[in-house]
């Protein structure tokens, strides 16, 4: 990557005086900057600049930019992401109180889930494919991004196809079938005991916020169903001594699937960025990763592998962090690659940019 940045710095920038001894290496413009020159001009120009700058991208050969963009496979090759579930106590509950929607930017919903927050990963990036845990697939969520969605991921740091490589990375990953149960319970939408059901807002949302959270007879009966794979629940539930071992089942099985997925969450933002934005409890997660990709050739598969082997967390990360100690330098050579890449990506934007503008 070092070399793609040197050779587009010599391409773009004027014959230096070798009397000199100044470095002709400009500053890179930042996020901010690129975003308000590109703004600031009309649809044609826009289109324009970023037409010019992925056709550049495709003709590059950095290990970067040719292991993500290798990764799309376009829209048609993923299933449309499913509607969101939640489960009626028709089926789990009868005594329980219908159930209904709840539109998401209602005073109802803001008041009630005030303290959640949604669990987004990489929110600075425009998607058109994610992971759906609940589903076990990469999807589909949009057929395109507008032209400033995908030139804004560019100025962000984001390789074109960067969604679909973190989403693939994901799929592959994600292997367990106890913790495919709990993804798939934890994807539905969250619901109180009065029946309201939350649009836009699963319950691995609400646990993961760590508000607090009511637990209904239908859900909780459907947990024990189709997780515990017991049938005894009957509601309504009586507060005893069965109903307390559940919730707590619920409880350790949540904390149990937060480790599963935020561990491979970590391996697939370090799959497409140096600093991938991810809750700040799990970032120290990524530089693991950072250092091991390169050691598996960046081959989702052979880390699954890898996973499977030693299933306990604090297992793989004691063998990986032993393993680190004698090559920490690897892990500042992942992230100066994926920073080049960064910098190599403004710089076309700031180059096109005065192209335009002339």
């Amino acid at each position: 990557m070092r070399c793609l940045l040197g050779l587009w710095l010599a391409f773009v920038l004027p014959a230096q005086d070798p009397a000199s001894t100044a470095p002709a290496v400009p500053s890179v413009p930042t996020v901010e900057s690129l975003w308000k020159r590109y703004q600031l001009l009309d649809q044609d120009h826009r289109q324009a600049v970023l037409r010019a700058m992925e056709r550049r991208l495709l003709r590059e050969d950095g290990d970067i930019l040719q292991r993500i963009q290798g990764k799309q496979r376009g829209r048609t090759a993923y299933p449309q992401r499913p509607q969101p579930a939640w489960y009626e106590p028709a089926e789990y509950a009868p005594v329980a109180a219908p159930r209904h929607i709840v539109a998401s930017g209602t005073d109802q919903h803001r008041a009630a889930l005030r303290r959640v927050k949604a669990f987004v990963f990489l929110p600075d990036l425009h998607a058109t494919v994610v992971y759906d845990w609940g589903l076990g697939k990469a999807v589909r969520i949009a057929d395109s991004l507008s032209d400033d969605d995908r030139f804004e991921n560019l100025i962000h740091g984001y390789v074109p196809g960067s969604d679909e490589a973190a989403a693939q990375v994901l799929e592959a990953l994600d292997t367990d079938p106890q913790q495919r149960k709990l993804a798939n319970f934890f994807a539905h939408l969250y619901a109180d005991r009065s029946g309201n059901v939350f649009a836009d807002t699963p319950m691995f949302d609400v646990w993961y916020s760590g508000a607090t959270v009511e637990m209904p007879d239908t859900d909780v009966i459907a947990f024990a169903r189709h997780v515990l794979g017991s049938n005894s629940l009957v509601a309504p539930i009586p507060d005893d001594a069965q109903r307390a071992k559940v919730y707590q089942a619920m409880r350790d099985a949540f904390a149990a699937h937060r480790d599963y997925r935020t561990l491979r969450l970590a391996a697939a933002g370090a799959f497409v960025q140096a600093e991938p934005r991810i809750d700040l409890t799990y970032e120290p997660l990524v530089r693991r990763f950072h250092w091991l990709w390169p050691q598996l050739d960046y081959q989702p598969r052979q880390l699954a592998e890898r996973l499977a082997k030693l299933k306990d967390r604090t297992a793989f990360l004691t063998e990986v962090d032993a393993s680190i100690r004698s090559t920490t330098d690897t892990i500042e050579a992942t992230r100066r690659a994926f920073l080049e890449t960064s910098d190599f990506l403004r710089l076309l934007a700031d180059y096109e940019l005065d192209r335009a503008s002339k």
